[in-house]
């Protein structure tokens, strides 16, 4: 594989955009065209995937969130959460920083990656000021799409005058002896003996506190969702909409589906 040159365009363009442009959180930009749009208020992704030459792009941009005051702290936190934590990427990448004209810090880095077992690098860009910050990720495997990235990153603002809602998780460490019980919405639940759980708004994350250096487990609770079709459909949506929030790539399973599935039991 080609190695990826970490770029870092910056400078947000003052001139109208003459494309449809959209908005998500704070920031304002032309998407990819007839590139798949996913996401939530969370996240929102642009996906494109080259079936004849296996390429692809995934552009994952972040709701704001509350700055730590300090552009290169906001960077490391976000690197940790969105790369090194899920895809074992070096933990202390080399950075490039900039400011913007209209006085954004802007802090970015790049890193080899594994996705679906396939060799792809992951570039993220964090936007910091103004008591906020934004981030942008993008994981691809080829080259090509380094221009169409570069030019959506010349035509996007940020809102300088944007508020942002601080959601802090707060993180419970059971002791040895467990039996604590917990509950997320309409689920109750007992978190393994010595397993971490970190509440967020929009569920519970449930991990070891004793693993390994360079492993990663993470157990999931979900928002409940109301669904009226079967099981079978819940189930796909669920995989949909978890895919978007990672983000991640779907699985290509020999059978044509997206994951391989366990018989239904009551």
């Amino acid at each position: 594989m080609k190695k990826i040159i970490i770029f870092l365009s910056l400078a947000m363009v003052m001139q109208q955009v003459i494309a449809q442009t959209e908005t998500f959180s704070i920031a304002t930009y032309t998407p990819p065209k007839n590139w798949t749009k996913g996401g939530n208020t969370d996240v929102v992704t642009y996906t494109d995937f080259n079936t004849t030459t296996g390429a692809f792009c995934i552009l994952a941009m972040y709701a704001s969130s509350a700055s730590l005051g300090d552009a290169e702290k906001d960077f490391k936190s976000e690197w940790m959460n969105k790369v090194s934590t899920p895809h074992g990427a070096e933990a202390d990448p080399k950075t490039e920083s900039e400011t913007t004209p209209d006085g954004w810090k802007a802090v970015s880095a790049s890193s080899p990656i594994k996705v679906q077992n396939l060799d792809a690098y992951a570039i993220l860009t964090v936007f910091s000021g103004f008591g906020k910050k934004f981030s942008m990720l993008i994981t691809l495997n080829d080259q090509s799409y380094i221009n169409g990235i570069d030019a959506l990153m010349h035509a996007m603002k940020l809102d300088k005058k944007a508020t942002v809602t601080v959601a802090t998780p707060v993180t419970q460490e059971l002791s040895n002896s467990g039996g604590s019980q917990y509950q997320f919405g309409k689920v109750m639940y007992h978190p393994p003996n010595g397993w971490n759980v970190t509440r967020y708004p929009d569920g519970d994350i449930l991990s070891p506190a004793d693993l390994p250096k360079g492993e990663f487990l993470e157990v999931w609770i979900h928002e409940p969702m109301n669904f009226s079709g079967t099981i079978e459909e819940a189930l796909q949506k669920s995989y949909d909409e978890t895919i978007v929030k990672l983000p991640a790539q779907p699985m290509r399973e020999v059978n044509g589906g997206s994951y391989t599935k366990q018989a239904a039991k009551t």
